[in-house]
């Protein structure tokens, strides 16, 4: 898969039904269920920070349409607080392995926060952002 068509791992704020799937919602072509291994999620408040860890997280893989593909990173980029250029921010882009639900193994793109980041944060034990935010806990 080439560098211009790496889909991205979603698993908080962007998640379709979250708050804010509508800023890049015209970019995606298709959204597939997924977990992301080897991670952890962790509460910040209005939004949530996946980082290395030994559990699983929910989300969705965003395929982006081709025509708009860069654009599309960039928008998702400065959603996320992350300087490409620089390689640093709130998050970093960084490429990962997410597992589809049919068990097919897919390189994602994947924004995610250091372990000092999340220090004090509370950890969402089963990873998904969604099911955290309906129940308020």
């Amino acid at each position: 898969m080439s560098e211009d068509s790496k889909p991205v791992f979603v698993y908080g704020t962007l998640r379709p039904g979250a708050s804010a799937f509508g800023q890049v919602a015209s970019f995606v072509r298709a959204v597939r269920p997924a977990t992301l291994p080897q991670a952890a999620l962790y509460d910040l408040g209005p939004f949530p920070m996946l980082a290395p860890g030994e559990g699983k997280v929910v989300g969705e893989i965003l395929d982006l349409e081709p025509a708009v593909y860069r654009f599309a990173l960039q928008t998702l980029d400065r959603y996320e607080g992350y300087n490409a250029r620089l390689d640093r921010g709130l998050y970093v882009r960084r490429e990962w392995e997410a597992v589809l639900d049919s068990g097919e193994r897919v390189s994602v793109w994947v924004y995610v926060g250091a372990p000092h980041q999340v220090l004090t944060a509370r950890l969402i034990p089963h990873g998904d952002w969604l099911r955290w935010q309906e129940r308020g806990a």
